[in-house]
């Protein structure tokens, strides 16, 4: 109980480490905000907070569709079969006829 207890804080604490990071970096002063201290974008950055949030925002999004993209190539090797622990290919390999060394090498 107490080793389920431990497991689990160890993992909150570093994800809401992962939650608050995110949120300053998406909106910054939403933290600042909340402490009761202004945060003034133009003033900290030369910008105005839609350029800076378009930006920010736009980025996220490039970086969330790269992963749906890897997602999707993966998604392919999954239905083949291709993913696993390394144990379920070591049959697989045994099991294969010998074909020789690759081209190219002797």
């Amino acid at each position: 109980m107490f080793s389920y207890v431990i497991r689990r804080t160890l993992v909150a604490i570093p994800t809401l480490f992962v939650i608050v990071t995110a949120v300053t970096l998406l909106w910054p002063g939403a933290i600042n905000a909340v402490f009761g201290e202004s945060y003034s974008m133009s003033s900290n950055w030369g910008v105005s907070r839609v350029f800076f949030e378009s930006v920010t925002l736009g980025a996220f999004a490039v970086m969330v569709l790269a992963g749906v993209v890897f997602w999707a190539v993966g998604a392919r090797g999954r239905r083949r079969g291709l993913t696993g622990e390394a144990g379920t290919y070591a049959g697989a390999a045994a099991a294969a006829p010998d074909q020789g060394p690759p081209p190219g090498r002797l």
